[in-house]
């Protein structure tokens, strides 16, 4: 049984945790030319994502974790929503500008389901968020290492 978030009619909802404007925009700018609804939620840093995970009326379908945030940051923010019997089933996926080995072992580790190297170009971030948005989840929520980290070199070679 496949688990695609493109395949429900209701829009994807995604929670964006994001402390930098600019990317924020960026990033509502490539779910704006994705072929499919979705609806952004956008948490300024690891503390304020929480909040809105805990006080939603409904939880998001997937979840994207700016690594380095003020007030909680995203491996943090990662630790509550894999320790949480609510929110431990949504596939969090990690941001980053980091491409540092023991950034994506931790991620991997405590149970990111996929790790993004912040591309340089738009195109190649609606590419990677296409690309998260279309995994079938059922079969890649556990993350085969090979397949965990997505930059824009990896892209390329897909």
């Amino acid at each position: 049984m496949k688990y695609l978030l493109t395949d429900n009619y209701a829009p994807i909802k995604v929670l964006l945790a994001e402390d930098d404007e600019d990317d924020q925009f960026f990033f509502s700018d490539a779910l704006a030319e994705l072929p499919f609804p979705t609806e952004l939620t956008i948490a300024s840093n690891g503390k304020d994502a929480v909040e809105k995970l805990t006080q939603a009326e409904s939880k998001p379908d997937i979840i994207f974790l700016d690594l380095n945030m003020p007030k909680m940051n995203g491996k943090d923010c990662l630790k509550f929503i894999r320790m949480d019997k609510t929110f431990c089933s949504i596939p969090c996926i990690i941001l980053s500008t980091s491409s540092a080995h023991t950034e994506i072992e931790e991620t991997y580790h405590a149970g990111a389901n996929l790790y993004i190297l912040k591309p340089n170009e738009g195109s190649n971030l609606l590419k990677m968020v296409n690309k998260a948005l279309k995994l079938d989840w059922k079969e890649n929520f556990t993350p085969k290492k090979e397949l965990y980290f997505l930059s824009e070199r990896t892209l390329q070679r897909a």
